[in-house]
């Protein structure tokens, strides 16, 4: 018989859904086990850990609402002239430097030549 897995083999691997699932199958089991003995513990212990879900989530909750606000208020507020230079400018430092389009179209263009057919 081998032993029981342990709730936290492999925790730190898990993204957000599996480890809400591991923490839903570790509650359910412990909820089980709070009649018997060491059942107070078992108990205390569920106590202590829906205290700081509920904790964890009044903080969560509070961030996200935060961070909600200031982007409605960003959204909502005029666009500064040094704040649109700025992207002006970020937008050219990221793009290569201009090379002149020397295709045979546009030099043909500009001698005054028509261009190809179907071009």
């Amino acid at each position: 018989m081998s032993a029981p897995r342990s709730f936290v083999d492999g925790l730190v691997s898990l993204d957000a859904v599996e480890t809400r699932k591991r923490l839903q199958a570790a509650l359910t089991e412990a909820r089980s086990k709070t009649g018997g003995r060491g059942g107070d513990g078992v108990a205390e212990a569920i106590r202590e850990v829906e205290s700081g879900l509920l904790a964890a989530a009044h903080w969560a909750v509070g961030r996200i609402d935060a961070a909600l606000a200031e982007a409605r208020a960003v959204a909502a507020r005029e666009e500064t002239i040094e704040e649109a230079h700025a992207a002006v400018v970020a937008g050219l430092d990221r793009d290569d430097p201009l090379r002149p389009d020397v295709s045979a179209r546009n030099l043909a263009i500009s001698r005054g030549e028509a261009p190809p057919p179907g071009c």
